[in-house]
């Protein structure tokens, strides 16, 4: 069997980990792949999805009705439900006052 190797810029293994599932491979990627297949369920992604469902159709909504900005700044708003979406995917679905504060 051939062996395929795969490339991450260096700062994407810094924030994963040298050995990290996606930067080692053999039995230890076998190993770690195991241990985090039920995160990866259908039905743990269908539980997933629905957070991150929500957190969209709020940005979408307050985005839609926000009168009180007259200028829509795309690439902060964007940031910031990213960064929304990484933590509801994480954590579960946050307060957006706890985590201003």
């Amino acid at each position: 069997k051939g062996k395929t190797v795969g490339y991450w810029p260096p700062a994407f293994i810094t924030l994963l980990g040298e050995r990290s599932c996606a930067n080692v491979s053999g039995k230890r990627h076998r190993s770690l792949r195991r241990i985090l297949e039920p995160a990866f369920a259908p039905e743990a992604l269908r539980d997933y999805f629905q957070v991150l469902d929500g957190v969209v159709q709020e940005a979408l909504s307050g985005w839609s009705s926000s009168k009180d900005k007259p200028v829509f700044i795309s690439s902060l708003e964007f940031k910031m439900l990213s960064m929304k979406l990484v933590f509801s995917a994480a954590f579960g679905q946050i307060e957006e006052k706890i985590a201003i504060q």
